[in-house]
């Protein structure tokens, strides 16, 4: 071969690898990817949402009447016992302080009660002398008549002198007990705020006991140190922790589709496994909550009670937070495409199933979703294979490779 020859033999094989170089590089390749299989099995469908337990019944105990209560000893945990357990001790109020006017004005109604208290018992002495003097006048008289110098109609008179006399006498007596009584409530409003209670081994005289009404523990102290309250003031909460309830406040597009008697998975409260529960009730009532993005929202409280095993609900208290998931719907064998194998094209589910190495786009009908999987109800069989989190630049018609997960 000469010298042009071989030149051109070099510069047609140098154009045949870079075409072939390029038909390679350009040529379509298989999409790696990750590979599911439509299965049939159990499936479940459940709303979870955060919780709160808390003792079925609380007692809040409050001040019976107005005085001072003494400090508190009682602190959370204590156990109580019913009719025995002194919660809290409470004293009558002490008189106020008189200012120079008040001071004088009650001394002056001391000194006209003790003048009334005196007066009154004038009058009940005056009462008793017209008494013997109506006894004295009913005794001459009878003489006479029985003499037949007086008639038996001045017998009847002074009979009832005798009467009106004694109910006289009856009515001053009555008189004295009224303005002594006066002289005492006189004479209290000058008790002095500082002497007036009687302290004896330690305590005061006239303490009220406030008795614990049930059997359980302190669950909450609002007032601890010594002080004045009115009536009603709330001292302390009591409960039974062993009696518990949970209560989960639901959306109320949720709360709907919630029905007495569903199972509730109680899951995330800090020990191992889950425990078990069934929903109570649905209150009726809904309420407005701002959620932590500042959204309003309207939410239903939602009551679950244990059921089961009781060992792990005795470590939770009142107001552990638990996170619940309460069955809403529920089947044995329907046939389930994963949730991560599905997206949505013009309002419509779809796939990407795989035909013979290349993805094809499919549309599907499916009725439950959960955060796993969706019950498919047409589009595809049982045993047909979709791609797994599809990548965005995936088409129809594309070919695949992958595996399952």
């Amino acid at each position: 071969m000469n010298k042009s020859g071989f030149r051109k033999a070099v510069a047609i094989s140098t154009a045949g690898a870079a075409i072939g170089f390029i038909a390679w590089a350009f040529w379509p390749r298989a999409v790696p990817v990750e590979i599911a299989v439509i299965e049939r099995g159990p499936m479940q469908v459940a709303i979870t949402d955060e919780g709160r337990t808390r003792v079925r019944d609380i007692f809040r105990v409050s001040a019976p009447v107005s005085g001072r209560v003494l400090r508190i000893a009682a602190k959370v945990g204590d156990e109580v016992v019913a009719g025995q357990t002194v919660l809290a001790a409470i004293l009558p109020s002490a008189p106020a302080f008189l200012d120079a006017r008040a001071l004088k004005e009650a001394r002056a109604a001391v000194r006209a009660s003790r003048a009334a208290v005196t007066l009154a018992r004038a009058d009940f002495q005056r009462a008793e002398a017209e008494v013997g003097y109506a006894a004295t006048e009913l005794k001459r008289t009878q003489a006479l008549v029985q003499r037949r110098a007086k008639s038996e109609a001045a017998l009847d008179l002074s009979e009832l002198a005798l009467s009106q006399a004694k109910a006289a006498r009856d009515s001053a007596n009555a008189m004295i007990a009224i303005r002594s009584a006066e002289l005492e409530t006189a004479e209290a409003v000058l008790l002095d705020p500082v002497t007036s209670e009687t302290i004896r081994a330690g305590r005061s005289v006239g303490a009220i006991d406030i008795r614990a009404p049930l059997n359980g523990r302190v669950l909450s102290v609002m007032h601890q140190s010594e002080g004045v309250v009115p009536a009603g003031t709330a001292l302390m909460e009591l409960g039974d922790p062993t009696d518990i309830e949970v209560v989960v406040d639901l959306l109320s597009a949720d709360a709907i589709k919630v029905a007495p008697g569903a199972t509730v998975i109680i899951g995330d409260w800090g020990g191992t496994g889950s425990l078990e529960g069934v929903v109570d009730r649905i209150e009726p009532r809904g309420f407005t909550k701002v959620s932590a993005l500042g959204i309003e929202e309207q939410r239903v409280n939602v009551i679950i009670d244990p059921v089961g095993d009781r060992t792990g609900w005795r470590k939770l208290g009142h107001g552990f937070r638990i996170e619940a998931s309460i069955v809403t719907w529920t089947a044995e064998d329907v046939a389930r495409v994963p949730a991560g194998a599905l997206f949505r094209i013009d309002r419509q589910w779809a796939v990407f199933h795989i035909q013979e190495g290349q993805a094809r786009l499919t549309t599907v009908d499916i009725d439950h979703l959960t955060s796993n999987a969706a019950q498919l109800v047409s589009g595809l069989k049982v045993g047909d294979q979709v791609v797994l989190y599809p990548p965005r630049a995936l088409a129809d018609g594309d070919k695949v490779t992958g595996s399952q997960p």
